[in-house]
C-alpha cells in the first residue's frame, strides 16, 4: 500500500501502517460489522494520505451508511434474499475521485505503474453525453475476481448495468477496488487478476472507453484500443451500487 522512499520512515507513518494492519485484521474477522468496516476504511486512508501528500481532512471518511443486515445481504453472507453477484463496500474520498485523483492513487499504489496514474494523465471521467463523472463516498462494487457480464459489447454492457440499477465505474473506483480485493479476497487476488478484462465505461482516453485488468504483481494494465462492438468471453464490465 505504501512504500518508503528512504531507509528512514516517520514514526507517524509507521503508526498509521500498524493501525491500518490492525483495522484490516479486525474487519476480516467480522466483515459485516459497520464499525469495523468504517475503521478499516478510515485507517486505510489515514495511511494512504501520507503517500498522496494530503491532510487528514482531505481524506475524512463519512459515517458508514450500511447496517449489519445490509452488509450481510450485499456481501452474499445471508439475508432475506440470495444475491447472485455479491459486493464489497469501499470509501473513495472526493479528492481521489477525479482524473487528477488517479495521480494520487498512483502515489499510494506505485505498483500499478501505468502512465494514466502519473502527472498529466490523459484520462477523462465522463458519461455518454460528455458530462463529467465523479464517483466518491461510500459505494459497493462486485467482489468477483473474474469479470461479470462477459461476451458483451459496449452497448450491452451499459444496458446490463442499467437493468441492475447501478452505475458504470470510473478508473478511480476500479483502481481502489482492485487494491482492496488484494487485501480481503480469500486468495489475496486483485480484481481481474490475469484471466479477465473489464470495460471502464465512465473513463475515456482519446474518446475511447478504456479497459483494464490487474497483473499478479499489482500492475494495472489500462488500454484504449477496444472497438465499441467488440465482445469476447474474457471481456466484461464492473459497476457501482450505492
Amino acid at each position: 500500500m505504501l512504500e518508503a522512499k528512504t531507509d528512514v520512515v516517520s514514526p507517524v507513518v509507521v503508526n498509521a501502517w500498524h493501525t491500518s494492519e490492525l483495522a484490516l485484521l479486525a474487519y476480516k474477522k467480522n466483515p459485516t460489522n459497520p464499525e469495523r468496516l468504517y475503521n478499516f476504511q478510515e485507517a486505510r486512508w489515514g495511511l494512504n494520505r501520507f503517500a498522496m501528500g494530503l491532510s487528514k481532512a482531505d481524506v475524512a471518511v463519512d459515517d458508514c451508511p450500511y447496517s449489519e443486515d445490509q452488509i450481510r445481504q450485499f456481501m452474499g453472507l445471508g439475508g432475506f434474499r440470495k444475491v447472485s453477484n455479491p459486493d464489497f463496500a469501499l470509501f473513495l474520498p472526493q479528492v481521489a475521485s477525479t482524473a487528477e485523483g488517479l495521480v494520487l492513487q498512483g502515489k499510494a499504489y506505485p505498483q500499478m505503474t501505468n502512465m494514466v496514474f502519473q502527472e498529466g494523465t490523459p484520462i477523462k471521467n465522463v458519461d455518454q453525453l460528455g458530462d463529467e463523472v465523479s464517483l466518491y463516498g461510500w459505494m459497493r462494487t462486485e467482489k468477483s475476481i473474474d469479470a461479470l457480464n462477459t461476451n458483451t459489447n459496449e452497448d450491452q454492457a451499459r444496458e446490463a448495468i442499467r437493468k441492475a440499477g447501478r452505475l458504470p465505474q470510473t478508473l478511480n473506483v476500479y483502481a481502489e477496488a482492485g487494491n482492496i480485493s488484494k487485501l480481503i479476497s480469500p486468495k489475496f487476488q486483485y480484481l481481474d487478476e490475469v484471466r479477465t478484462w473489464v470495460r471502464i465505461l465512465s473513463s475515456l482516453l482519446g474518446g475511447q472507453v478504456v479497459y483494464a485488468d490487474f497483473h499478479l504483481d499489482g500492475h494495472c494494465h489500462v488500454h484504449w484500443d477496444l472497438e465499441p462492438g467488440h465482445a469476447n468471453a474474457f471481456l466484461g464490465v464492473r459497476s457501482v451500487g450505492v
